[in-house]
């Protein structure tokens, strides 16, 4: 079978596993569920020959679960924290000692984007979560992607991107039935 249609396969089970992460309401059920699909498309960059895609999909898989096996305020998670963020960055930098393999400028930058957006996670903020995601990790990936060939990497950001921008809009339109809600009630008892 052609390697490359192995890929796309791996990378098309590991998008619509993503799809079913927005499925699951409890958190820790996602995480299980992300950690599955960063591991598949690890899997995916692999096969594509994206050696930093794959080890930084590899470290989502160890940050989701040092996220579900520790507590972000206790010792061992403050430093299972500091160990594997910064791991993000010196990925590109590792690889760029080793021979036969390429390293770019857009690695470089994923690497950065990827040890912010680890900090975010950990702290498991909802509102920065997507705020970091909407604007840099998903930008970030899908540069990666378009530059590493991976077709359904660049559905994966652009579903994570929509489904972000449904969600404000969704809390507009609640916030803004409210305050019209409550005008009325204010002209009612006026």
């Amino acid at each position: 079978m052609n390697p490359d249609l192995i890929a796309r396969i791996v990378g098309y089970v590991a998008m619509a596993t993503v799809c079913l992460s927005f499925q699951v309401k409890n958190p820790r059920g996602t995480l299980w569920v992300m950690a599955a699909a960063t591991g598949l498309f690890s899997i995916h960059f692999a096969l594509l020959g994206a050696v930093t895609g794959c080890i930084l999909n590899a470290l989502n898989v160890l940050r989701n679960l040092a996220i579900l096996c520790t507590d972000a305020h206790k010792l061992s998670g403050k430093i299972a924290m500091h160990v594997l963020s910064p791991a993000y960055w010196a990925a590109p930098f590792v690889f760029l000692l080793l021979p036969g393999v390429t390293v770019g400028i857009p690695d470089f930058v994923l690497g950065v984007i990827m040890t912010i957006a680890s900090y975010v996670f950990w702290h498991q903020n909802a509102t920065s979560i997507r705020v970091v995601h909407f604007f840099a990790v998903s930008p970030g990936w899908m540069v990666y992607n378009v530059l590493a060939g991976s077709i359904p990497g660049v559905i994966t950001e652009t579903l994570n991107m929509l489904s972000v921008v449904v969600y404000w809009v969704r809390g507009w339109i609640k916030k803004s039935k409210k305050s019209t809600e409550s005008e009325k009630l204010f002209c009612k008892t006026s």
